[in-house]
């Protein structure tokens, strides 16, 4: 038990849950990934409406281009172009510090929401395994059990849907895509 007894908040939605039969798999693992597909959807669409994801496009390659040309003259042993090159760190200092305002307004908005369902789920699935699975995976699993617990669960199922999702709705900073 913890410091404070989570119980009294979340158990009418832990109740709830359990007579809807999403304790155990495969409804837990469904459940799971269908959570981690809202949550997702919610962040991109976000972050769509929010980050000029075009805008960041062209900071990240203007930054890229700086650092690749600084790396060079430095490597070449250029002093002359290396001058030339570090005045422009500062505005290159500006812009990074200015694309991770924008990249962290939707960690500030979303954070506290997302932790309060990250709790109530773990503290509903506990040490029950949320998924089977065929084989044992080391470091995952623990005793040689075939399944997952929730923490592992919606780590893979959030990175598995987050990149394709991410691509999907155009919203990919980086550059080459």
């Amino acid at each position: 038990m913890s410091w404070f007894d989570w119980s009294s908040w979340f158990g009418p939605v832990w109740r709830w849950l359990g007579d809807m039969g999403l304790l155990l798999p495969p409804k837990s693992t469904i459940f799971i990934l269908g959570v981690s597909v809202a949550l997702t959807l919610i962040t991109l669409t976000a972050n769509k409406l929010l980050i000029d994801v075009k805008k960041l496009k062209e900071l990240r390659e203007e930054i890229s281009t700086w650092q690749r040309d600084y790396n060079l003259a430095k490597r070449s042993g250029d002093k002359q172009a290396e001058m030339k090159l570090k005045r422009k760190q500062a505005r290159i200092s500006q812009l990074q510090a200015g694309m991770l305002r924008q990249q962290m307004k939707l960690m500030l908005i979303f954070f506290a929401p997302f932790a309060i369902i990250f709790y109530a789920l773990s503290g509903f699935y506990g040490n029950n395994v949320v998924v089977s699975t065929p084989y044992w995976l080391p470091y995952i699993m623990e005793d040689q059990v075939y399944g997952m617990k929730f923490f592992w669960w919606y780590l893979i199922s959030s990175f598995t849907v987050n990149l394709p999702m991410t691509r999907l709705l155009g919203l990919s900073y980086s550059m080459g895509e």
